[in-house]
């Protein structure tokens, strides 16, 4: 029981943590870049799909 208590405590500490970090400004920026990040891995990721089709299409004629 006092370890559950000792993990619950660790737990809601690292919440606080993460919350007062999430509101300074390098973390604003990391989260802006890792958005940015994730737009464009999606972008490459739509256009390899479509160049795949293209090049099964190209294939088979």
């Amino acid at each position: 029981k006092i370890y559950q208590e000792h993990i619950s405590r660790f737990q809601e500490n690292l919440k606080q943590h993460k919350s007062q970090y999430k509101n300074t400004a390098l973390a604003q920026d990391y989260y802006k870049k890792k958005a940015e990040l994730d737009d464009l891995q999606n972008k490459v990721l739509t256009c390899k799909e479509q160049f795949n089709r293209k090049e099964a299409t190209r294939q088979e004629l």
